[in-house]
């Protein structure tokens, strides 16, 4: 990204018009921002998330991309300051104070965490890794699919254990309700693969964003109990061949202290091309 002076006067401006976030677009592009999640929410509007410049003296500085009770991503093209930050915090608490973890890369969330401004209780860093079709390595020989609709019941148990072992999220009979319904509109969307051992599921990977030609693995899972025999990469490589038949490019995140995963998605032919970060703020604002 390229670093210029901080401005004097900060504001916040919500990207409501197509003709705005078109713009912002060009500029996230220009900055060679890696967040797909936030390329993709300029692109087409979703009600589920929304999107504002960061205005720094009349021009655009930075962008965020904000889901309500949720996350807040956060991108700059100046320093992160104390004002900044002061501005920053008074806009999320006012209009998000829910909200509990900020995600950016490295460089700026090492600003925020110097200037002192948020009541931070972790940092989670990430490699944003790619893989292209020439230098994706294959591994055929266990049996994997692109389930339909109608195997929404049998995968439920996987996601639950997933969201209970990476996102630490305990779901109510009432949630896993709402968890099968998502789970099927995944399925109609075509964005799982399922790794079977003969007909019972032991892993899934999906996708979660997209842009441009370039798909974002969003969650890998493989069973305990089917760890360290080749499963996983079999299944992230199944999966990403499938992405890379309509995508010129496949792209993750992977926690830096996850060393396993990461080992794995280097075999699998992924590379490192950035360095994300997340901030955990308990309580909010």
């Amino acid at each position: 990204m390229v670093i210029s002076k901080t401005p004097i006067k900060i504001g916040f401006h919500f990207l409501n018009k197509q003709s705005h976030r078109a713009r912002a677009l060009r500029l996230a592009l220009k900055w060679k921002i890696k967040d797909i999640y936030l390329l993709e929410g300029l692109e087409r509007k979703h009600r589920g998330y929304r999107n504002y410049a960061v205005i720094g003296d009349g021009k655009i500085i930075g962008l965020l991309h904000v889901r309500a009770g949720m996350f807040t991503h956060l991108f700059l093209n100046v320093p992160f300051t104390e004002y900044l930050g002061l501005r920053l915090k008074g806009f999320l608490s006012r209009n998000y104070p829910d909200n509990q973890f900020i995600f950016s890369h490295e460089n700026i969330i090492r600003q925020i965490i110097e200037n002192s401004i948020f009541r931070i209780k972790r940092v989670k860093e990430f490699y944003f890794m790619e893989v292209d079709r020439n230098s994706l390595k294959k591994y055929p020989g266990i049996q994997h699919r692109v389930p339909t609709v109608s195997s929404a019941q049998d995968l439920l148990p996987l996601f639950i254990k997933y969201e209970s072992e990476e996102l630490n999220v305990n779901h109510t009979y009432s949630e896993r309700t709402g968890l099968l319904l998502a789970v099927r509109r995944k399925l109609q969307k075509e964005e799982i693969t399922a790794l079977y051992d003969g007909n019972k599921p032991v892993g899934i990977a999906g996708i979660n964003a997209s842009f441009n030609g370039i798909c974002q693995i969003g969650y890998v899972f493989v069973l305990p109990e089917y760890r360290g025999k080749g499963y996983g990469k079999r299944l992230i490589t199944a999966h990403a061949e499938r992405l890379l038949s309509k995508c010129s490019k496949v792209v993750l995140f992977v926690r830096k202290e996850n060393i396993p995963a990461y080992r794995l998605y280097l075999s699998c032919g992924f590379k490192v091309t950035e360095t994300l970060a997340q901030i955990w703020l308990p309580g909010g604002f």
